[in-house]
């Protein structure tokens, strides 16, 4: 072995002069996954340094510039033929990890970047962990998410490392965490700026080698001793914090077993075999714990929670690149500063979370309003720094302060200013008129090369449009509220659009961490058409089901609330308002029932109010309110029969398949995935059923159609069968069927 580089496809191994060696990680792509080839070729390499005399210590380190290791390879697993090919294939990587920490000699994992799942498993499996404090730097388990449960050993060895506790709180959140906070709970061993990683990492290496600390650093493979010290772990010598005894260990598992239970409704099962994994580890031993991990992780990958749940994450991945590409394609489409006409909620939150994700902000406002918008957004910056604060580090330097968002804010009066902004983004009241005068104004002071959009939530684009010079620099963008922390919107272009303007509100998209989805424009978009069809649904079921069955059989079906609590949180005259649009706009199909009138004419608003369809204090609903009961709906006290929460999901849901359908054969957007992605992200349909139309594919078309002849034939709804389920009742097809290759 020299000290020239020897490359084997994916791997570079180097030596450097001091006898450390470098295993560099850099799969085809953009980023490095974990699959059989990098596994196979990782063992070997992992084999050569251990027999090679020369070589004192390693590093783990990647060729990607801003990540590490990004997980396991999602499509293999999903392509995998059977439960025995996926658990030779996480007995495989499990062998793999056990390698790299009976190698012999220090191996020191050097993290910049994304390091999730498999990644940080490889991690957990080296002797020491260097990470840069950069924002980049992410790490963590996020297996739950999809399905799954970490299996190249992520649940024996991370509560050894850093304690029962803090590793509950990673696995069953999924939720990765910034590096300073991996060096609070010890997760890495040490922090330094990314120029230094490498040099950084190769003296640690060695410091352990001269020390020969690695060798106590080896986690320990038994069984959890009845009782240990609190603070050093199982023995002194070994590399487990776990800080409990058998009882205490028992005892939090049980508490936490009982949280997950009532938290997921059995809808996630990931989450409680988690903790058997953990379980058995503990009080069995790591190879007792190893196994049921991996024949867990293979019971679960086979399942099709887990299918639908991984590719939900994969085509939320294709939504985020398609996204990049578009922005490489346009390079000069990038957005440095925004202009934000409007000083409502919207305004006020687009400008800080601008600011907060780097880019500088004009706001637009009237002279008479300035100090008073100055004031608000005092508040609205520190809502969004808090905000922010809370999903990383308690102190990390990177996320500004409230002080520092408004130094990058610039408030005025001044239309010539907007000329410097290369997108200027109306966020004015949803009137067309009213957004037509602005929109016009903003024109006449923007630069020839800049982009002008409208927030807007279901306005016809091509209307706007025509108040602007270059209706082909005009766009639409419909962000949800709360803006800080809704993850999509809806990029709406018109046919006169051109693919410059939709780089640029892809790339302003996703500078503020959001994932763009990309809509024909047409009535309420996407989004607003899909849940106005459900909640016109909602609104027939009123007088013929008590009001509390039906939100039990949304809840049940897995919706984050029911359609009572969703209508007060829109506000009962928005509802009626974009449901209005949508009538005059599409027709019979979207006529509304009586009922909807009915709760109209009772005068609540919703939660704003105070009374809407409940009675609120504060942010709590009460009971159901009295305006409501005496429009003709009802409560009972007796719960809803199992069999009658299906039926009354389904007719909730299924009218929602059908709206889906008709805005796939206008090409309101192309495949069934992007509805999937959107309505998972926007409005919280059940991640574990796949998304709305994979839910379809599950109950059959047939099925469909044949439920919904029977509720359209109700004389109150003048509803037809759409003709793209018509015509995939006839093909015998289905929504994902027609182009199985593309679609995910």
């Amino acid at each position: 072995m020299n000290s020239i580089a020897e490359k084997e496809r994916e791997f570079l191994l180097i030596v450097r002069p001091s006898g450390v060696a470098l295993i560099m990680l850099d799969c085809f792509g953009r980023y490095n996954v974990l699959g059989r080839n990098a596994i196979t070729k990782l063992g070997a390499i992992v084999n050569k340094i251990k027999n090679e005399p020369k070589i004192k210590a390693a590093l783990l380190i990647s060729g990607k510039p801003e990540s590490f290791i990004i997980g396991a390879d999602l499509q293999e697993i999903r392509q995998a033929k059977d439960q025995e090919e996926l658990l030779l294939l996480s007995q495989n990587g499990q062998e793999l990890v056990a390698s790299i920490a009976e190698i012999g000699k220090p191996l020191v994992a050097a993290i910049n970047g994304t390091c999730l799942g498999g990644g940080l498993e490889l991690a957990l499996a080296c002797h020491g962990r260097v990470a840069t404090n950069e924002p980049e730097t992410i790490i963590g388990l996020p297996e739950t998410k999809i399905g799954l449960i970490p299996g190249l050993g992520g649940t024996q060895r991370l509560p050894r490392i850093i304690g029962l506790k803090s590793a509950l709180e990673l696995i069953l959140s999924g939720d990765p965490i910034s590096a300073e906070q991996a060096f609070n709970i010890g997760l890495v061993d040490k922090l330094v700026a990314s120029d230094y990683l490498i040099d950084e990492a190769e003296s640690y290496a060695l410091q352990l080698l001269e020390s020969g600390q690695w060798q106590q650093r080896l986690v320990n493979k038994e069984a959890l001793p009845a009782a240990v010290e609190a603070e050093t772990g199982i023995k002194a010598t070994s590399h487990c914090k776990v800080g409990l005894n058998q009882e205490q260990a028992n005892k939090l598992l049980k508490i936490t077993e009982r949280a997950v239970r009532l938290r997921t409704k059995g809808n996630y099962p990931a989450q409680l075999q988690v903790l058997e994994a953990i379980k058995e580890g503990l009080l069995l031993g790591l190879e007792r714990g190893m196994n049921l991990e991996a024949k867990i992780f293979s019971e679960l990958a086979a399942s099709k929670i887990a299918a639908n749940l991984i590719s939900l994450s994969i085509n939320t991945e294709i939504a985020k690149q398609q996204a990049l590409s578009l922005c490489d394609k346009y390079p000069q489409a990038e957005v440095e500063t925004v202009a934000i006409i409007g000083a409502g909620k919207m305004g006020m939150s687009l400008a800080t979370l601008s600011a907060a994700n780097g880019l500088q902000v004009i706001v637009r406002t009237g002279s008479d309003k300035i100090a008073a918008v100055k004031e608000d957004l005092k508040v609205w910056a520190q809502k969004i720094s808090h905000y922010q604060k809370s999903q990383v580090a308690e102190a990390d330097d990177a996320v500004l302060s409230g002080e520092e968002l408004l130094a990058s804010i610039n408030v005025t009066d001044d239309d010539k200013i907007l000329e410097t902004a290369d997108l200027i983004l109306e966020c004015v009241k949803e009137d067309l008129e009213i957004k037509k005068t602005v929109l016009s104004r903003s024109d006449q002071a923007r630069n020839e090369d800049s982009t002008i959009a409208s927030n807007t939530s279901g306005l016809s684009i091509a209307d706007l449009s025509r108040s602007v010079s270059k209706p082909e620099n005009f766009i639409g963008l419909h962000f949800f509220h709360p803006v800080d922390r809704m993850p999509l919107v809806e990029i709406v272009s018109d046919k006169k659009t051109n693919k410059h303007t939709i780089a640029r509100a892809a790339h302003f998209v996703s500078v503020l961490d959001k994932i763009p989805l990309i809509v024909k424009d047409g009535p309420g978009f996407l989004i607003n058409r899909l849940l106005t069809a459900y909640l016109v649904e909602f609104s027939r079921m009123m007088s013929v089901a008590p009001l509390n069955w039906i939100e039990a059989a949304a809840i049940d079906f897995g919706m984050p609330i029911g359609p009572m609590q969703l209508m007060d949180e829109i506000g009962i005259d928005v509802a009626l308002s974009v449901a209005n649009n949508l009538q005059e706009r599409i027709g019979k199909s979207m006529t509304l029932p009586n009922m909807f009138y009915k709760v109209r004419d009772t005068g609540v608003l919703g939660r704003k109010s105070g009374t809407g369809f409940y009675v609120w204090e504060g942010d709590k609903k009460q009971s159901v309110s009295p305006e409501i009961l005496s429009i003709g709906c009802r409560v009972v006290d007796e719960p809803c029969p199992p069999e009658e929460k299906l039926l009354l999901a389904e007719r909730l849901i299924l009218p929602m398949i059908d709206e889906a359908a008709c805005c796939l054969e206008e090409r309101i957007v192309s495949r069934p995935r992007e509805i999937d992605v959107a309505v998972v992200l926007a409005f919280g349909f059940p991640s574990f059923r796949g998304g709305l139309l994979r839910y379809a594919d599950s109950l059959g078309i047939d099925f469909i159609c044949q439920r919904l002849e029977h509720w359209y034939a109700n004389p109150d709804n003048p509803r037809e069968v759409s003709k793209l389920l018509r015509k995939y009742q006839t093909t015998k097809r289905n929504f994902y069927s027609l182009s199985a290759g593309k679609e995910d």
